[in-house]
Parts: C-alpha cells; sequence; structure tokens
C-alpha cells in the first residue's frame, strides 16, 4: 500500500511562506500632505489646552482724498479678532497576551511577529481613521441611517465603515445615543447595507453611525473649516464676513462636471488673493473631468507633482495648473479647492506611546485580578487649523463617473 499524505500527517511541518499580505487599503494621501505648524501649537502655552491666534479681518478706513483746507480723515483702525482652537485627543490601544509575546514573534513562529503586526497595524489604522476625519466636521460621523430592518442597517454611504468596527447609533444634532457598542459582521458595498449585532430599537432614518465613544471628539476636519455658515474656533462669520469659505452646492441638485464651475471657484478664490494648491476629490470626479477632456480631443495623462502625488492636472486660468489628485476617503461629489499653506496640525508631537511610568507595556489588572497579558496605548494631542478660512473653497454636488 503506498504512503499518503494522510499518513504522513502527524510528522508533516507547515511552512511559512513569505510575509503577511495585507488585504487593506491604507491609502492616506490627504493626511500625507499635511504640514505640521511650524511653530508646534502656536501660541499654546505648554501644558494648556488651546491653540491662541489673532486674524487680521478689517482695513483702517481712515483714509481719503481731500481739497486744499478741508479736515483731513478721522483717524481709523485696523480690525483683528482672537481665534481659540482646542486641541483634540487621539488614542489607540493593542494588548497581547504573556504567550502571544513570548511565543509568536519570530519568523519561524508565525507568519508576523504578533507584536509587531499589532504595534504597526494600529499605527497604519490610526493614519487611515485621521485621513477620514480630515474630511469630517468633527462629530465623528461615519455613516447616516436610512432605514433599519432587523439587524440590517442600510445608509446613505458605507465607504468608511469596516468590518468588526464598534459603533454608536445617535440623534445627529445631539447626544442622545439610541444604541452603543454595536458591532459591524457585514457590510454589502453594492447595497449600502450594514448588518450588526444585538436587537435595534428606536433607531430612525437620520440617525447617525459614529466610531464607538468619539462623537463630537474628532478632528475639525474640512467639512467645517470649509464652510459658510458655521462658527470656526469661536468666530461666526455672520459677524465677521470675511471668516468664510467659497461654498458652491449648485443648488442642492447633482450637476454634471463643468470646466467653468471649476474655473469661477478658483477666481473666487484668486479674488481673496488666495491661489489653490491642490483639489482634492473622489476617482468618481476625477474621471468625470477625463471624461470631458477626451470629449475634446484634449488627452492629459497623470502627472506627479511634489511630495510624489499623482493626478491630473486642471489648468484654472490666472492660477494656472492645479493638482487634482484622488483620495479615496473623500465624500462623494465633492471637490475641495485647497490653499494647503493656510492649514495646519497643531500638535506638541506626533503619535507616541505612552509611557511616563517609563514603559509603554503596562499590565493588565481589573477587578477579578491581574492578568498574564499586557497593553500598550498610542497618543497624541492634535488638532487641524486654518488661519484664513476664505483661502478655500468647495464644490458640492458633482455627478460623477459610476465605477467599473
Amino acid at each position: 500500500m503506498p504512503q499518503t499524505m494522510a499518513n504522513l500527517e502527524p510528522i508533516l511541518k507547515e511552512v511559512y511562506s513569505g510575509s503577511l499580505e495585507k488585504q487593506l487599503n491604507n491609502d492616506t494621501v490627504a493626511y500625507n500632505r499635511i504640514k505640521p505648524s511650524k511653530d508646534g501649537t502656536g501660541t499654546l502655552p505648554h501644558g494648556g489646552r488651546y491653540v491662541v491666534f489673532p486674524l487680521h479681518v478689517s482695513r483702517n478706513n481712515g483714509i481719503g482724498a481731500r481739497n486744499e483746507g478741508e479736515a483731513l480723515p478721522n483717524a481709523g483702525k485696523q480690525g483683528t479678532v482672537r481665534a481659540q482652537l482646542g486641541l483634540r485627543y487621539q488614542y489607540g490601544s493593542i494588548e497581547l497576551t504573556g504567550q502571544t509575546y513570548e511565543l509568536a514573534t519570530k519568523d519561524y513562529q508565525s507568519f508576523a511577529s504578533a507584536m509587531e503586526l499589532e504595534v504597526n497595524g494600529v499605527k497604519d489604522d490610526l493614519s487611515k481613521d485621521r485621513n477620514r476625519q480630515y474630511f469630517g466636521n468633527g462629530n465623528g460621523r461615519v455613516a447616516t441611517v436610512v432605514s433599519v430592518a432587523g439587524q440590517v442597517i442600510t445608509v446613505d454611504n458605507h465607504q468608511h465603515i469596516q468590518d468588526d468596527e464598534l459603533l454608536d447609533i445617535q440623534v445627529q444634532a445631539t447626544a442622545t445615543i439610541r444604541q452603543t457598542n454595536i458591532t459591524v459582521t457585514t457590510v454589502n458595498e453594492d447595497t449600502n447595507e450594514v448588518t450588526v449585532t444585538g436587537t435595534l430599537t428606536g433607531v430612525v432614518a437620520g440617525d447617525i453611525l459614529v466610531r464607538k465613544g468619539s462623537f463630537n471628539r474628532e478632528w475639525t476636519g474640512l467639512a467645517a473649516i470649509v464652510d459658510n455658515a458655521s462658527t470656526l474656533y469661536g468666530i461666526n462669520p455672520a459677524a465677521q464676513r470675511l471668516w468664510k469659505s467659497e461654498v458652491n452646492n449648485q443648488g442642492g441638485v447633482e450637476t454634471p462636471f463643468s470646466e467653468a464651475t471649476f474655473m469661477r471657484m478658483s477666481d473666487r478664490l484668486g479674488k481673496r488673493g488666495s491661489k489653490p494648491t491642490v483639489i482634492l476629490t473622489t476617482d468618481g470626479v476625477q474621471r468625470s473631468y477625463w471624461q470631458t477632456l477626451v470629449q475634446q480631443r484634449r488627452f492629459t495623462g497623470s502627472k506627479k507633482f511634489e511630495g510624489g502625488f499623482e493626478g491630473l492636472e486642471f489648468i484654472a486660468g490666472a492660477a494656472g495648473s492645479i493638482p487634482m489628485v484622488v483620495d479615496n476617503d473623500a465624500p462623494k461629489g465633492t471637490a475641495y479647492f485647497l490653499n494647503e499653506k493656510k492649514i495646519n496640525l497643531y500638535r506638541p508631537h506626533g503619535f507616541q506611546f505612552l509611557d511616563r511610568d517609563g514603559s509603554m507595556w503596562k499590565q493588565k489588572t481589573d477587578a477579578n485580578g491581574v492578568y498574564d497579558a499586557y497593553r500598550a496605548h498610542l497618543y497624541e494631542y492634535s488638532e487641524l487649523g486654518t488661519r484664513q478660512r476664505n483661502a478655500h473653497g468647495v464644490i458640492k454636488n458633482i455627478a460623477e463617473d459610476p465605477a467599473a
């Protein structure tokens, strides 16, 4: 009788081939383009919570032409206001059992060191999540409820919902929580249906899904910064008319891509003394732009811009060439015209592990006792900010070329 693989099973070795192959998209285009503030945290005193900076909002109008012998203009003054920006506190936590820490850290023991997998993985996860926050308004919304049927939630967009993610479901305008600690089990990308654990009660259309515990704790992103109505850093644009961005929502109606519309946005920003350094948008909007180039027999290839980013060029008249760069976390049908010289990341330092007691690894303890397990926590105190809100613009409701 011949020897078989089944008979040899007890003595066969498992051969680990190569490294762990990632299946996740960790692209963070917008986040990688952010320039940390050269002054760290502005006028933030050591140990303080805020970045404070003055804004020049009006001119001295004590000027004018006069005839001989006439009274001179009354003295005027430069108008200034004070902006106050509070830092946000970002964290990432990992935990390893003692056995995992000791027995799964060598190449011959596993495809990837358990410790390196968790440490490096949480760094990627934090970067990816902050790239999402870059486009948000700070409330933490990852999707809005359209309808609910049993354990299935239909959302407006599944774009930022992840498998196994822990979510809170709450009223959009308040901190009222409908459900907490909901776990995502499956995501149907074709139907925008999200299946979760537990029984959903009281959840209605218009409620928002938020990463657990993060409501109103995330970065103040572009949705809040590039706006013409909301108060930002304590300054109300209704009182300070220059403290508003250029916003074109195209009447709230989905509208085909228009080069003229993009040109007008660039021109309006030019009147504010600003030149966009990038147009951040989606692949669908970029394809819509490419379609117009094809129709007009103009062929523009992909170009590599400063910093290694690739995209198409938009020729904006007097403003010249503006890079049009795709980010997978950008909201659908939207194009942000940003002057990145006017956007800063304020922080005392980048992400670090909490090690104030001399070690990044803390032994796990709780009411039941002490465990052979260890936890580590990454942290960063930071916030996005702009000192010139009217240097930026946004076009919304752009009809996207559909994905294949």
